[in-house]
């Protein structure tokens, strides 16, 4: 579903897909309804839109989900992710820092916050990332 001209999130494919990629489309907006049909996703890779909102608790129907990339233009590390992600791509954004809610996500083995304007890093950011090998 690459570079398709999507602007919202397909609503027509199998609920058993359990990967699913969506860069380079036109997706603005994350809405709450987008994802709750495919409750299997594991990968999810949204990279290379033009993603500015992302609703609160979006992700809460996917709890298999292990990668997520955002590379957009985002000015915030989304809040409530699932606590299953190990990988995580913020690459590509307008993130400025780099707070303690990072820390929440204690499986997370790889962090990518490569191409954005980051000049502070808050204290404590890293501080439970026990399993982080790639930052």
């Amino acid at each position: 579903c690459s570079n398709r001209g999507f602007t919202r999130v397909p609503q027509d494919l199998p609920t058993t897909t359990t990967s699913l990629d969506l860069r380079g489309n036109s997706i603005t907006t994350l809405s709450q309804s987008d994802f709750s049909r495919y409750a299997h996703l594991q990968i999810l890779r949204l990279g290379e839109n033009q993603i500015s909102i992302i609703d609160n608790g979006i992700f809460d129907d996917l709890p298999s989900l292990t990668e997520l990339s955002l590379g957009n233009q985002l000015t915030n590390v989304p809040f409530n992710l699932p606590t299953t992600i190990t990988s995580l791509g913020l690459y590509g954004n307008a993130l400025r820092s780099v707070s303690q809610s990072v820390s929440r996500y204690r499986s997370l083995e790889r962090l990518d916050l490569s191409e954005n304007q980051i000049s502070r890093i808050n204290d404590g950011a890293f501080q439970y990332l026990t399993n982080l090998t790639v930052l």
